[in-house]
């Protein structure tokens, strides 16, 4: 049995909030475990944040784990805390808005090719 890891587009496709023009959000949702490699999600996100940008960048890590406490260490380490939430686990009316915070990535003039 093959079970798809996709999301229903017309629960969570929708924008619940408006367009803000100055910050971009990544995220990620997931069982915080080694084999997700939240590390290297962190090594790479605080390489963004070394780049000059016209815009704020924001990361949340929603989920739960053994792996909470070493990922939290490594975002210390890297020194991007200020830039990276830990939510915790979420319910999933709690996801609906972490995910439409997503949507805007795409949208945002500075994201343009």
């Amino acid at each position: 049995m093959v079970i798809p890891n996709g999301i229903n587009l017309l629960t969570y496709g929708k924008a619940t909030k408006p367009h803000d023009a100055t910050r971009i959000v990544l995220g990620m949702q997931s069982r915080l475990i080694a084999i997700k490699d939240h590390l290297t999600l962190l090594e790479a996100f605080a390489l963004l944040l070394k780049k000059e940008r016209p815009v704020t960048l924001q990361l949340l890590i929603a989920g739960d784990g053994a792996y909470k406490e070493t990922l939290q260490a490594h975002a210390a380490a890297l020194q991007i805390t200020q830039h990276v939430i830990f939510t915790g686990m979420l319910e999933e009316k709690e996801l609906v808005s972490f995910y439409s915070n997503w949507i805007f990535i795409f949208m945002h003039p500075w994201a343009k090719p």
